[in-house]
């Protein structure tokens, strides 16, 4: 009995044929998902593409601030045919405007070369691009004797001889008892001038000093200095004489006259 008993038992622990291929199948499944699950999914990789390079637009060519219309136009080193002659400017040339006088009647330029100078502002020989107002007034260095006020009366025989030894060019002003200017005069630096035809009367003499003269305002625009005689000078003349003073615009050892400083808003107004 017992024998039969183990033969039983053996019996009934043993697997038969379908549940050993069902077990087969089942591990063969499980494996196969194991290995799916373990295997990393594959990313598509992009396939690159060329940026393409964007074209450089050409920066437009700025019009330029004048261009000479003429053959020849002649460069000026002041705003004047009477200054000195400095070169030839031809058709075509671009200018750079660097400054005008007298409401843009003449134009301080500078040219290619770096060369500057004054033209004539005519519609036939310069095209001038800036409105006139936009332009800022150019300075420049007068001739000794020009004349930047004159309001004399005719008739005048008296004379003032004016020394400029000091260290700057100069503005010498004849004003009235109302402190009117009556006559102005441009001196450069190591001139001497003969001012003639000064009409009777008593006048104050003011004096400014520096560099960079603005036609347009009547003053200097760097290094400048006013000062004036304490006194006044009487100018007389007669048929057979007139009156002659002379006045040095430096310091003097010695010199019998007297001069104070002054204030820039006291100096006159010489282009009212």
């Amino acid at each position: 009995m017992c024998g039969l008993a183990l033969l039983m038992a053996q019996s009934a622990c043993s697997p038969s044929p379908a549940e050993l291929a069902a077990v087969s199948t089942r591990i063969a499944a499980d494996i196969f998902a194991r290995q799916t699950a373990a295997a990393p999914t594959p990313t598509p990789s992009r396939t690159p593409t060329l940026t393409p390079t964007p074209s450089r637009t050409p920066s437009p060519t700025p019009m330029p601030d004048a261009v000479i219309l003429q053959r020849v136009v002649a460069l000026y080193d002041g705003p004047g045919s009477q200054y000195g002659y400095l070169a030839d400017l031809r058709t075509g040339q671009r200018l750079e405007v660097l400054g005008g006088y007298e409401q843009c009647a003449w134009l301080k330029v500078s040219e290619a070369s770096g060369l500057e100078g004054w033209v004539r502002n005519e519609s036939e020989l310069v095209t001038l691009n800036l409105e006139c107002p936009a332009i800022p007034s150019g300075t420049f260095r007068p001739y000794t004797g020009s004349l930047v006020v004159d309001r004399r009366l005719p008739g005048g025989k008296s004379q003032l001889v004016i020394d400029n030894g000091g260290f700057r060019d100069g503005v010498v002003v004849l004003t009235n008892s109302s402190g009117e200017p009556i006559v102005a005069c441009y001196v450069r630096l190591s001139s001497k001038y003969t001012f003639i035809g000064i009409p009777d009367g008593s006048y104050r003499i003011l004096v400014s000093t520096g560099a960079e003269w603005n036609g347009d305002a009547g003053r200097f625009t760097q290094d400048t200095s006013y000062w004036v005689f304490q006194r006044s000078f009487a100018f007389t003349s007669s048929s057979s004489r007139h009156s002659v003073w002379t006045i040095g615009m430096y310091a003097v050892e010695g010199g019998t006259e007297s001069i104070e400083p002054l204030s820039p808003l006291d100096f006159p107004d010489l282009v009212r």
